[in-house]
């Protein structure tokens, strides 16, 4: 694919670029969100304005969840009427003080916007209504996350650990924490991994292999690929099957590995 740029005003006023590569989206925490255009066309993207309290990854993490939800309800998906209420920041910091790990500020935004979804049968994950569309995986709320690790850690836990993830063998850390689910599958969140760019995302999968290694550095780096994938329509939501749809073979290579799918 031929390799193009072009400059846009981000934020406060900072020139940033945007490659037309599936990179852009996972290039780096200042690449902003590249809405509703064919592949390998460019946008100017118009950036809402934050408080002045807010950072800049943490603006960047807040535009690419609204732009997530916007697509949801642009396809009609469940999950856009499913939407639960956020957690207060001083419930969400006395949940994480047992663990032992710091709550980045990534997952302060995500579970602080929207603690999962609201159940058509509470106490199961049956529905519909969690699935966010790309890789069939389905958001959890803080319980069923603390809920996901208690489990992992009686199953995987160890008395002590290796230093260094590479030598990963079978267990689970205290420090990850899943997000998403998929049948045997989590994507989970490594807390003590947590850099000002973001946390970063592993694998867990049904036959789980190479654990310690990263897919993507963010969470808002994986959120980013979904909102492109859904905006692209990779993946759409079928009302008359009930069920979202797929061109995965269609996908860049680039985004299967970094997109989880």
């Amino acid at each position: 694919m031929r390799a193009a740029a072009l400059a846009v005003i981000g934020w406060a006023g900072h020139p940033i670029e945007l490659n037309e590569s599936p990179e852009t989206l996972v290039a780096g925490h200042r690449a902003a969100p590249v809405r509703d255009r064919p592949f390998g066309v460019i946008a100017r993207v118009d950036r809402p304005c934050h408080p002045p309290t807010m950072s800049e990854t943490q603006g960047r993490t807040a535009d690419i969840l609204e732009a997530l939800e916007a697509r949801w309800r642009e396809h009609g998906a469940p999950i856009a009427g499913r939407l639960a209420p956020g957690l207060a920041e001083d419930e969400l910091a006395a949940r994480f003080r047992p663990l032992g790990s710091a709550l980045p500020d990534e997952l302060r935004l995500w579970w602080g916007r929207h603690d999962g979804v609201r159940r058509f049968q509470p106490g199961t994950r049956l529905g519909t209504e969690s699935q966010v569309g790309p890789g069939g995986w389905e958001l959890l709320s803080l319980d069923e996350a603390l809920s996901e690790r208690a489990l992992m850690l009686k199953l995987c836990g160890r008395p002590h650990y290796p230093a260094d993830d590479r030598d990963w063998d079978g267990y689970w850390r205290p420090s990850w924490m899943p997000l998403f689910a998929f049948d045997a599958n989590l994507v989970f969140a490594n807390l003590d991994g947590a850099t000002d760019v973001g946390v970063p995302l592993h694998l867990w999968a049904a036959q789980p292999e190479d654990v310690g290694v990263a897919h993507t550095a963010s969470l808002t780096d994986l959120l980013a690929i979904w909102e492109r994938l859904l905006g692209e329509r990779y993946y759409w939501w079928s009302a008359d099957e009930g069920r979202w749809e797929d061109r995965r073979p269609e996908v860049p290579m680039s985004l299967i590995h970094a997109g989880l799918l």
